[in-house]
């Protein structure tokens, strides 16, 4: 099996003493990201400009970032929304940043799609995002006048209890030790809910409550029973095509690359526009032998916001074994940090 957790730096040869000391050399902290706001000013679908300062200075906030084509990137706008209106009474600020070049109608129809009320805000050139340190995407900044609380990277199974505990923390309405307990109910209700061996988590509904159970069977290290549960959410009907991806990487990561290949190729005509499903292609390609292809599928990914650590960490391998050593050790860096916030959406499963 191929290891892909904290372990992957040590897993090749060659160039892994070079690429260890610089990578850790890398200051660690508590908050992998910066501690606040700039007074940045970005342009809003509507045409206007949301200015930073003006308009978060005093106020509870969450600012999240996402992308176009990502299927969590699009459950949390159903989740922001819902946020938004469970705490307008005290005046909670929802913003969203679209990270890269999109298309702005597109946008549009999506908010319309998904009933989305707050702004919108287009970071094309990625400066903001930049700026804050975002590996993964969709990543949410719950901040206190433009001071950052709490970070979230991703959108897991858990993330609407998760985030309800950190905006009532950020309001102000419950203490860091209510906090910390709060969030540690998922975890228990999870204990209670786990299906047996042999029984299954259906209960003759779709495949939603299945993948859902999957991610946090994965999140615990149970990898073996998430397994099996994201392929009963793949089969199910409908099918749900995050599954696919997941159980692909999975397969990807046992050596079983002709599976992985035959699934992904089913879940690409779902997800043709989801970079991290391009990704997961890539990374099948790259492993049945088509390299420039797989290595040219996993630098669109990254590019559309794909950001699992063994992408990098492939294509670093590809790079160093074509002689070109900066890029390969541009590509284990960031890797490592996409890592960091991986652990991090981890750890807010166990807070």
């Amino acid at each position: 099996m191929r290891e892909t957790g904290i372990l992957w730096p040590v897993c090749w040869a060659g160039l892994v003493v070079t690429v260890l000391v610089v990578v850790f050399s890398i200051p660690v902290e508590a908050k992998s990201h910066p501690d606040r706001f700039g007074a940045f000013e970005l342009p809003t679908l509507t045409g206007d400009t949301f200015d930073f300062e003006r308009r978060l200075d005093g106020k509870k906030a969450i600012v999240a970032f996402w992308r176009m084509g990502q299927v969590r990137s699009t459950e949390l706008l159903h989740d922001l929304e819902s946020l938004k209106r469970e705490f307008a009474a005290d005046g909670l600020v929802v913003v969203a940043i679209v990270s890269g070049e999109s298309d702005s109608d597109a946008i549009r129809r999506l908010a319309t799609d998904t009933g989305v009320s707050f702004p919108m805000l287009l970071d094309p050139d990625q400066h903001v995002r930049r700026a804050m340190e975002v590996i993964v995407t969709p990543t949410s900044f719950f901040v206190d006048s433009r001071k950052v609380r709490f970070v979230l990277p991703g959108h897991f199974a858990d993330f609407m209890p998760t985030a309800r505990a950190d905006v009532e923390a950020t309001l102000g309405r419950i203490s860091g030790q209510e906090r910390a307990a709060r969030l540690a109910k998922p975890q228990q209700q999870l204990a209670k809910t786990k299906p047996g061996i042999g029984e299954s988590a259906d209960s003759g509904e779709t495949g939603g409550p299945t993948y859902n159970l999957a991610r946090r069977l994965l999140a615990k290290g149970e990898r073996e029973a998430a397994k099996d549960h994201f392929r009963k959410a793949w089969d199910a009907s409908p099918r749900v095509p995050g599954a696919g991806v997941d159980l692909a990487l999975l397969l990807l990561e046992d050596d079983q690359t002709s599976e992985a290949l035959a699934l992904i190729e089913q879940v690409m005509e779902l997800l043709k526009d989801d970079p991290r499903a391009l990704g997961v292609d890539g990374l099948a390609q790259l492993r049945s032998g088509k390299v420039e292809a797989g290595a040219a599928k996993l630098l669109r990914a990254l590019k559309g916001g794909a950001a699992e650590p063994i992408f990098f960490w492939e294509l670093g391998r590809h790079s160093e074994a074509a002689g070109r050593t900066e890029e390969a050790l541009d590509h284990y860096r960031t890797g490592f940090r996409a890592l960091l916030d991986r652990e991090a959406a981890r750890e807010a499963l166990h807070r």
